[in-house]
């Protein structure tokens, strides 16, 4: 489905959204079920998934950003690393509309949120009301997940109720 988006959208991923991006994820420990998964090929990235993830804080300044995303150039953003596998850059073939991160926090910086606003103009976010349109995001993701969960049976299988 992706593929068949516009050449104007712009795809950016987090953490396995980002590994996704690339040509296939290995997985050799078996740390998500073991195998190969294809990936979109949008990124020209490999990535073998190692046994223990990589957790630290960190702060980076963007450089060298791809054209759908040069509104993002030399923007300074901090949160939690979070990596759980050694990526292998296999071409130089990059699809100008893709971008990936480990940090988990990315949209937490208000540079980012003020840069996605000049980047994407039609984007309706009060200058200074991240913190809301925030709630209104998890709210809506909560709703999914009560709807389509059972969450008495989820409380069975972990263990907090019994049956």
């Amino acid at each position: 489905a992706i593929r068949k988006l516009p050449k104007t959208t712009r795809i950016l991923g987090v953490c396995g959204g980002f590994q996704m991006l690339g040509h296939e994820v290995l997985d050799p420990f078996f740390v998500e079920g073991g195998g190969t998964e294809s990936g979109l090929s949008l990124l020209p990235i490999r990535t073998t998934l190692r046994e223990e993830k990589l957790a630290r804080p960190s702060k980076m300044r963007l450089v060298n950003m791809p054209k759908s995303f040069e509104f993002l150039e030399k923007v300074t953003v901090s949160g939690q690393e979070v990596n759980g596998g050694e990526m292998e850059v296999i071409s130089d073939k990059v699809d100008s509309r893709a971008f990936g991160t480990y940090l988990h926090g990315f949209f937490d910086e208000d540079a980012v949120i003020k840069a996605f606003e000049r980047g994407f103009e039609r984007l309706e976010i009060e200058e200074n009301d991240f913190e809301n349109f925030r709630e209104i995001q998890f709210d809506k993701c909560k709703r999914a997940l009560e709807s389509s969960l059972d969450f008495n049976e989820i409380e069975i299988i972990i263990g907090m109720k019994k049956r």
